[in-house]
């Protein structure tokens, strides 16, 4: 009779161990070839070439973008400065029509106002007159006053302008040897005008010769 020795101990720890898992074996290292190697070394070149194209192309077209913003700024600066020196010449210009104008003006009237002044005189002063007369309407008393040459003149035709202005009775014609042949002078109830054809051109001038002066003192401060 055989007797057989267990150790139940050492069944029972054997019995709580895990499985044990086989060992994984390492995947055969790659062998490369000379070829291999040559195409590698290839890829890794052409990749570089690839990347410095690239990166070339991009500096040249920074470089070319930079030169054209320069050539535009100093383009814009010139026109912009072109445009200066023609808006000045053209205000000097401009100054010296007006004032070429302003002289010929001058001239002109100083030339015709003595002659308009002996045509005209007497039949503006009449015109004023009926003007005035108008202006004068209600007024129970009322004086026309008159150099004697267009008091001679204006006496047949008084008493119809001064119906025409609803006036009743005409009114007083004095010749005032101090007038001349184109000044008038109205007197009536509170009001009167007085009106000189020779002040009224002699005004024209003055303002005339004043701007003339005016613009020839500007002509000479510029240049």
């Amino acid at each position: 009779m055989k007797l057989f020795l267990r150790d139940f101990d050492a069944e029972a720890l054997e019995a709580g161990r895990a499985p044990s898992l086989p060992e994984e074996t390492p995947p055969p290292s790659r062998v490369y070839s000379a070829d291999d190697v040559d195409h590698l070394i290839a890829e890794a070149r052409e990749t570089a070439l690839r990347q410095g194209r690239e990166e070339g192309a991009a500096m040249a077209r920074a470089e070319a973008e930079a030169g054209q913003a320069a050539r535009s700024a100093a383009a814009l600066e010139a026109i912009a400065a072109r445009l200066t020196d023609l808006l000045a010449q053209d205000a000097a210009h401009r100054r010296a029509l007006e004032r070429d104008v302003v002289d010929m003006l001058v001239e002109i009237g100083e030339r015709i106002a003595p002659e308009f002044l002996s045509a005209y005189s007497a039949d503006l002063a009449q015109a004023r007159i009926g003007a005035g007369l108008r202006m004068a309407g209600g007024s129970a008393k009322l004086t026309v006053r008159v150099s004697p040459e267009v008091a001679q003149q204006l006496e047949p035709q008084l008493a119809a302008m001064a119906q025409a202005a609803g006036l009743d009775p005409a009114p007083r014609l004095l010749a005032d040897p101090a007038l001349g042949a184109g000044e008038a002078g109205l007197d009536w109830d509170n009001g009167g005008l007085d009106y000189s054809l020779e002040r009224s051109c002699e005004a024209v001038l003055t303002a005339l010769r004043e701007a003339a002066g005016k613009l020839n003192d500007d002509q000479g401060k510029v240049g």
